[in-house]
């Protein structure tokens, strides 16, 4: 959305208008979206291994013999998501009549009681073995902007349309046995404050870390993350602290919460994305492709860049923090962006619009040298030194 021009000489551009003033519900809506990732965490997906179901034995009809036990066996696909439910049995296994001590196993391995959380068998519960009850995982992810004020939804939308074809990709996956190495992930994490987007970053990293390292014909197979895509508000301002530390009034950077309100702790600045933990991106990447994609106003605008009217006096951008301190290719934006329902050329969006982007478009915003055009601003892409990539541009 258009980015608001204060003073001549002083611009402060953000991607989407000024909210109007909502009462501040962060700790309510952090509870809730705190749940939710709580839920994610602890979920597991299977290498597609045996569910044991477990019933009393019957000595006669209607009564059930307590001191015996039989057992159901279900194939979950590969992918199945499960639940841990606490329970576990480390020194016995199922066996045709009830559980007997494991002299068979050396190490003896642990059973877990799960509950399968979706595909075609979702509600039911049983043991599996706990070595064999996970694989690695591979993940895409978005986040977006999710305000009161955002009434289209269109940062939501933006994010689904920019991840449609993964997504449709992980959900045929659970329909396929045997499907591939890895268990395909598309997150989408909804936030509204600064809070909620560290959250949903660390809730990426523990997926990872939790997931296993399986070994197959002498080669590791580690979960990582594939692609990151951040649709958010965005700031930047021509009074940020010199490079010698000289205090300037500026801030920039992500914008969340309340930022247009006053609120000085929705900027998501330098030193913020600096203190993210480095995700476990691919070790060789796509070369055509950037690992993380902002698309917020300005997410790759440098001072030395000339798009600006203004001299502008911050020497980084967002785009250029996250490819040097997560060490991958990262694309920003170049100007103002807008939600555009046309890659190219701006068209603005409506209710029923079956394309969303988000992306820098010249428009009087952007530069008043250019108020008459309606094209798209090729994004800068920088390597993890630091340097735009030539070539990168608008992939």
């Amino acid at each position: 959305m258009p980015g608001r021009r204060l003073l001549p000489g002083l611009v402060l551009l953000a991607c989407a208008a000024a909210a109007p003033a909502q009462p501040d519900t962060r700790d309510a809506t952090s509870a809730a979206e705190g749940k939710k990732l709580a839920a994610l965490l602890q979920t597991e997906y299977t290498a597609g291994r045996t569910l044991l179901q477990e019933y009393p034995s019957m000595v006669g009809q209607g009564v059930s013999n307590l001191a015996g036990r039989r057992f159901t066996t279900i194939n979950l696909p590969p992918g199945t998501p499960v639940r841990p439910t606490g329970a576990t049995s480390p020194n016995m296994r199922p066996a045709g009549n009830g559980w007997v001590k494991d002299d068979f196993f050396l190490p003896s391995p642990t059973w877990r009681m799960v509950k399968v959380i979706g595909g075609e068998h979702a509600g039911k519960a049983g043991w599996i073995r706990e070595e064999t009850s996970k694989r690695p995982v591979r993940i895409r992810f978005a986040v977006y902007y999710n305000g009161k004020s955002v009434k289209d939804r269109a940062f939501e939308r933006a994010a689904r349309y920019a991840l449609r074809d993964w997504d449709k990709e992980c959900k045929a996956q659970l329909e396929k046995v045997g499907d591939g190495d890895y268990t395909n992930l598309c997150l989408f994490f909804p936030v509204v404050t600064r809070d909620h987007f560290m959250i949903s970053w660390h809730a990426v990293d523990q997926l990872v870390k939790q997931a296993p390292v399986v070994r197959r014909e002498g080669k590791e197979i580690k979960s990582r993350v594939d692609r990151a895509f951040l649709f958010t508000h965005a700031s930047i301002s021509p009074n940020e602290p010199a490079a010698d530390g000289t205090p300037g009034p500026g801030r920039s950077g992500l914008e969340f919460g309340l930022a247009f309100e006053g609120d000085t702790r929705a900027t998501f600045q330098k030193d913020d994305i600096a203190a993210l933990p480095r995700l476990a991106w691919p070790e060789v990447p796509d070369p055509d492709q950037p690992v993380i994609h902002l698309h917020g106003c300005n997410t790759g605008l440098l001072k030395t860049n000339l798009l600006s009217e203004v001299e502008l006096r911050r020497d980084w951008c967002p785009a250029r923090e996250f490819a040097m301190t997560q060490g991958v290719t990262t694309l920003g934006q170049r100007g103002d962006s807008f939600f555009s329902s046309s890659m190219t050329e701006y068209q603005r969006i409506d209710a029923a619009s079956p394309e969303v982007y988000l992306w820098g478009f010249w428009r009087k915003t952007s530069s008043w040298l250019h108020v008459f055009s309606e094209q798209a601003i090729p994004a800068a892409v920088y390597g993890s030194d630091g340097l735009v990539i030539p070539g990168g541009e608008g992939r």
